[in-house]
């Protein structure tokens, strides 16, 4: 975790800004020639350089905030809320420090008095998402360093970003400088791409795959990792350029719920945002799929792994939404990572453009479009 990812940062819960105290650092682990000179950050600096004030004196400043990784720190908010830093990587989940007991018994004289703060945040949790976590994580714990991912190469997933998973206004110049969410980054194969092309990003998962981001991600010095909540995102309204979520959402509790929380980050008038979810079948598809996925969801993890590469062969007779999704373009394995994503999710809920468009209308988005992809891909620009 960067001092510069304090300025996307609130408390999920009461929305003010979180007080840090570090215990591990690690400086200049970043290439600080891959910055531009910055202006002050516009909204907080945790810098713990002082008397920073002027412009001109900005520069060295906030490539400090760049160039420090903060490995094992404390963030606790006004409000009683408190959440670990481990590993470079905030997580703003009530369970966190029960995942993380190394960290836990380290630091237990420095964070004691917050560790009954979560109770009541963490039973719901536990109950709504643990599930959802789980799946996910082992799944890009056995799949995440794939060459392939859903049939794409990176450099194939660069092309089929700037093509099909978003607007046809946008091309790959419009990022340079821009401040970027993905929320759901999983395997952070795209946080990466996405830097590539000189912006600011921020990755945010539920799942333990955060870990893997980060690894990929911490020799880039405008790349963030957080795992969070979509429901309760730890961020800003109004600080991104960008926002995108793809084959994310669908996978909550609530999709419009969850579309509403989000949509308030992009920025007001100039800020794009972009979803991708599972489209609407006819009457059978629909009541066939939920009669296997009510076996499926409660199958042990161990058995729903190896059936998932058991049923690899059913992509001939029910194709991915994705067509580089078989056996001809890809290894068995990479397909049941296709099949694992579909029938193991505790959550699975799919739309109709029609719905997802008037979602974005009801919020008074505008340019709205259709994207390429096969599917439901739709973005607008918030008023």
């Amino acid at each position: 975790m960067k001092y510069r990812l304090f300025d996307f940062l609130q408390c999920p819960h009461c929305k003010s800004q979180f007080e840090l105290q570090v215990f591990k650092i690690t400086e200049d682990v970043n290439k600080s020639e891959l910055l531009v000179d910055n202006d002050l950050c516009p909204s907080v600096c945790k810098n713990p350089d002082s008397g920073i004030t002027k412009k001109e004196e900005a520069s060295g400043h906030c490539k400090k905030c760049y160039e420090t990784e903060i490995l094992e720190g404390f963030l606790t908010c006004k409000c009683g809320k408190a959440y670990p830093v481990v590993s470079g990587v905030p997580r703003f989940l009530p369970d966190a420090f029960d995942q993380h007991p190394g960290f836990t018994s380290k630091y237990y004289e420095n964070i004691k008095k917050y560790l009954g703060t979560n109770v009541r945040e963490k039973e719901h949790f536990e109950k709504m998402f643990k599930k959802v976590q789980g799946m996910f994580g082992k799944q890009w714990e056995i799949w995440g360093k794939s060459q392939r991912i859903y049939g794409f190469t990176e450099d194939e997933a660069r092309e089929w970003f700037l093509t099909h998973l978003t607007s046809k206004k946008i091309d790959k110049s419009y990022f340079k400088g821009k401040t970027v969410l993905e929320i759901g980054c999983g395997h952070g194969k795209f946080v990466k791409i996405l830097n590539d092309f000189s912006c600011e990003n921020v990755g945010l998962d539920l799942g333990p795959s955060v870990d893997l981001v980060y690894e990929i991600t911490k020799d880039r010095p405008t790349a963030h990792v957080i795992q969070a909540n979509a429901m309760a995102p730890p961020l800003k309204e109004e600080s991104f350029d960008y926002v995108w979520s793809h084959g994310v959402l669908h996978h909550t509790p609530s999709t419009k719920d969850t579309f509403n929380i989000v949509s308030k980050l992009p920025r007001k008038h100039t800020g794009w945002f972009y979803i991708w979810v599972y489209p609407k079948g006819g009457f059978f598809w629909e009541y066939g799929n939920k009669f296997v996925r009510i076996i499926t969801t409660r199958l042990p993890e161990r058995i729903m792994f190896y059936l998932s590469y058991a049923l690899v062969p059913l992509l001939y007779i029910i194709p991915a939404y994705n067509k580089k999704v078989n056996i001809s373009h890809m290894s068995w394995s990479n397909c049941a990572l296709s099949v694992n994503d579909w029938l193991s999710p505790k959550y699975q809920w799919h739309h109709s453009k029609e719905e997802v468009i008037s979602w974005f209308e009801e919020l008074g988005y505008k340019d709205i479009e259709i994207t390429l992809a096969n599917g439901v891909g739709i973005i607008g620009v918030r008023k």
